[in-house]
């Protein structure tokens, strides 16, 4: 308690009433709340000084059986939507996180929840996830309000999830060039991509429809290609192809 009482306190004195440890210093879990005075006397001058502190104990949240969950997979700038549950001893209202991003991406931040029937919910930000990789999810601190006392969030387990980047496909040379008489498709434009995976064609840089790749290609129109991951994740920006269809 000595850090609460102001000033510039004197070493030597001591406390009244004592401290159950018997070393001088407070312990929650030993000491009761109340009124603790410091008192130190000064023999050169016959001079007691005394400052007292009032200690309340805080209510702390029982975090038992609470865990985080969230899917595994995310594309690079989408956002994660994190799941608090297992709360169910918690009263419904809202509460004070502290959460770490670690590993590719890194930041310490906090938010607040609303809890209901045990469950809640957190969004991070794409914002916040700016780099591919494994990023862990960790609860630093749990609150009823900021500044009261946290809850104990060790039994809290970290999650992991990966943000996924797709590179931009890219044809190879004279890749958008056909022969009319082939009556050449958007699976032929697919097949002249260099390296391997899903092709998506529409036909905008952005948005759009997209094509079938039964589709036949049209002379002069301009393509726009993107890699599209199992995860649903598209490539960005979109690879341009503008059709060439000789005669």
């Amino acid at each position: 308690l000595f850090d609460f009482l102001g000033g510039t306190p004197d070493p030597g004195g001591a406390w009244s009433p004592p401290f159950i440890s018997g070393n001088g210093i407070f312990d929650p879990t030993l000491d009761s709340e109340g009124t603790y005075t410091y008192e130190v006397f000064s023999e050169e001058c016959n001079l007691l000084s005394q400052a007292s502190v009032e200690v309340t104990f805080g209510d702390t949240p029982d975090l038992v059986g609470v865990e985080i969950s969230a899917d595994t997979d995310f594309c690079l700038g989408s956002s994660v939507v994190v799941t608090l549950s297992g709360a169910d001893q918690l009263a419904d209202g809202t509460y004070t996180i502290v959460y770490e991003l670690s590993g590719a991406n890194n930041l310490v931040t906090f938010a607040d929840i609303d809890l209901v029937s045990g469950i809640s919910f957190f969004n991070i930000s794409g914002n916040q996830l700016v780099n591919p990789g494994v990023t862990t999810i960790s609860i630093v601190d749990f609150f009823f309000n900021p500044g009261e006392c946290p809850g104990d969030v060790g039994n809290i387990e970290p999650i992991e999830v990966n943000i996924e980047i797709i590179e931009t496909p890219s044809l190879i040379e004279e890749g958008a060039t056909f022969c009319d008489e082939d009556e050449p498709t958007i699976q032929d434009l697919s097949n002249n991509i260099d390296g391997v995976g899903n092709v998506v064609w529409y036909d905008a840089p952005e948005g759009g429809n997209i094509y079938d790749e039964t589709d036949l290609l049209i002379d002069g129109l301009i393509y726009y290609g993107a890699f599209v991951s199992t995860n649903e994740c598209e490539s960005s920006p979109r690879q341009e192809a503008t059709v060439v269809i000789e005669t």
